[in-house]
């Protein structure tokens, strides 16, 4: 988990064949990647980091979800379509 909190969620948007919302406004920054990870768990407490990602993560998979959903109701009813007209 630790590894990806420090992937962009737009990179994952990308890889799992969302329309990307444009380019990621997020700062990216080595040095505050190392300063955060020497905090103890205890003064990670303090940023909202870990978890405003496990949220937005969980919003893009309830999103798949959605869209898997849609696109099987659309292929049985394509395939219905296809059976009746035979």
């Amino acid at each position: 988990m630790r590894g990806l909190l420090f992937c962009a969620s737009s990179s994952l948007i990308a890889f799992i064949l969302l329309p990307l919302p444009g380019p990621c406004r997020l700062r990216h920054d080595d040095s505050m990647k190392a300063q955060y990870d020497a905090k103890s768990d205890s003064e990670k407490q303090r940023y909202p980091y870990e978890s405003r990602w496990m949220s937005n993560l969980e919003r893009l998979i309830a999103e798949c979800d959605r869209n898997i959903e849609r696109n099987r109701r659309k292929i049985a009813e394509q395939l219905r379509s296809v059976v009746r007209s035979q």
